[in-house]
C-alpha cells in the first residue's frame, strides 16, 4: 500500500495548513482595506453631492436677494441696504469651492 516515506508527515501537513491560512488572512485583509476604501470614496462623493444641492440653493437665493437688496438700495439709496451681500457672497463662495473646487481634498490631506 505504500511505505511511510511516501505520506506526508504530520508536520508538514501542519505546516502547509498555517501558510494556507496564512495566505487566507493576507487575502481577507487586502479586501477588507479595499472595500473601507471604497466606502470612504463614496462618503466622500456623497458629501461632494450634497454640496452641489446646497450650493444651487444657496446660488439662487443669494441671487434673488442681491437683486432685491439693489432694487431697494435704488429706491432708498441707503448703502447699509447692501451689507448683507458681504456676508453672502462669502457663503457662496466657500460652498462653491467645496462643491466645485478643491476643498474636499485639501480637507482630506489635512
Amino acid at each position: 500500500m505504500g511505505s511511510f516515506s511516501s505520506h506526508p508527515s504530520g508536520t508538514e501537513v501542519l505546516k502547509k495548513n498555517q501558510e494556507y491560512i496564512s495566505e487566507m488572512n493576507k487575502n481577507k485583509m487586502e479586501r477588507w482595506i479595499q472595500m473601507h476604501f471604497q466606502i470612504k470614496e463614496r462618503e466622500t462623493a456623497l458629501e461632494i453631492s450634497r454640496a452641489r444641492e446646497l450650493f444651487y440653493w444657496l446660488a439662487s437665493f443669494y441671487g434673488v436677494a442681491t437683486v432685491g437688496l439693489i432694487g431697494r438700495f435704488n429706491s432708498t439709496k441707503r448703502a447699509a441696504v447692501l451689507a448683507p451681500i458681504v456676508p453672502l457672497s462669502f457663503l457662496v463662495a466657500y460652498y462653491a469651492d467645496l462643491a466645485y473646487g478643491t476643498k474636499i481634498h485639501r480637507i482630506t490631506g489635512e
